[in-house]
């Protein structure tokens, strides 16, 4: 598939999953977009989107798999990302997000899996991002300038076999 993606998408109200990965996509995310909230899953990583993420994505709060890397968005990620309460994976990573990570994502307790590699990302992490993660199993922030110190409580920890 190429080319960009309609603004009718907004018309499909009962949508639960959209897969368009690894296409050839151009052009921003429509606003319309936010307006599914039925939406579960959302892949459009492999393409080539611009343009920011809006806050609108807040509006998603059904959102368990949200996949946008690989691509060239830009601008800050916006703080109403901390919405999407039922994220399990985040990946964010390859595109050209700048400024600091939002605070609401360090509080989704859902979230296994954080990827924010590669972008224009700086700021300091918060001292307890672990305390809003009890089920985060990956973090992946490399390539960005990002300052902070993990503290990790070894009581809590579960050791895997």
């Amino acid at each position: 598939m190429t080319g960009t993606i309609s603004d009718e998408i907004g018309h499909l109200y009962n949508l639960k999953n959209i897969f368009m990965d690894k296409n050839y996509l151009t052009g921003s995310i429509p606003l319309t977009l936010f307006n599914i909230s039925s939406l579960e899953m959302l892949y459009m990583n492999d393409n080539k989107l611009e343009g920011p993420l809006l806050r609108q994505v807040g509006n998603l709060t059904m959102l368990t798999w949200f996949d946008l890397s690989n691509n060239y968005l830009a601008g800050i990620i916006p703080h109403e990302v901390g919405n999407l309460q039922e994220l399990k994976d985040l990946p964010l990573s390859y595109n050209e997000f700048s400024g600091s990570i939002p605070i609401g994502i360090f509080n989704i307790s859902s979230l296994v899996t954080i990827g924010l590699t590669e972008n224009h990302i700086s700021g300091n992490l918060p001292s307890t991002i672990g305390n809003g993660l009890p089920d985060v199993e990956k973090i992946f922030l490399g390539g960005n300038n990002i300052n902070g110190v993990f503290y990790l409580d070894l009581s809590t920890c579960q050791m895997r076999a």
